[in-house]
């Protein structure tokens, strides 16, 4: 009866004007302070981030060295295998020609094999001269390597050298590594 009724959103319908003006002015401050601390943030992280760019080229620089000399190292000890497996069984040079043969197009005709002359009497105590060896013009030649031959026929060269082989298959990696790190 004498109570006075308390109206929750009476002092809603007028505010307080300056309470409003320094809501509005924190507000505002408050969101250009954190834009500002947003982009000081971004500056920073980008600086440490150049920062450990540049602390990380050497040792992409090491990597890549490192790759290039595992990719010679690993060219050599192939073709250390490659010369003890020949050393050890010579007659694998039929299985060289056969596959220089096998690179000649279809309609090669006459075909002469250049070989070292110790290959040369391999191949001739090996040949079927009833087969396709029967065309085989064979070369004494003391300019090819021993485990190398060289096939010739009307259209074709083959020049099946193992060093050869082995450096172009390390220096494809090694460039495609090169390619990977930029």
């Amino acid at each position: 009866m004498g109570e006075k009724s308390t109206d929750v959103t009476a002092g809603h319908d007028d505010p307080d004007p300056d309470r409003a003006s320094y809501d509005a002015a924190h507000r505002e401050g408050y969101q250009a302070g954190l834009e500002q601390a947003k982009a000081e943030t971004d500056q920073q992280l980008q600086l440490v981030t150049d920062y450990l760019v540049m602390l990380s080229r050497p040792f992409d620089e090491q990597n890549q060295q490192l790759a290039e000399s595992l990719a010679a190292l690993s060219g050599k000890i192939a073709k250390a295998v490659i010369r003890k497996e020949l050393h050890e069984n010579p007659k694998l040079i039929m299985t060289i020609v056969r596959d220089s043969l096998a690179a000649l197009n279809d309609n090669h005709g006459e075909i002469t094999l250049h070989l070292h002359p110790e290959d040369a009497k391999l191949i001739r105590e090996m040949i079927d001269n009833n087969g396709q060896e029967k065309i085989w013009t064979l070369v004494d030649d003391p300019l090819i390597s021993r485990h190398e031959c060289r096939v010739v026929s009307n259209d074709s060269l083959v020049e099946a050298n193992i060093d050869t082989c082995i450096d172009l298959i390390v220096n494809q990696f090694i460039e495609d590594s090169r390619g990977e790190a930029l």
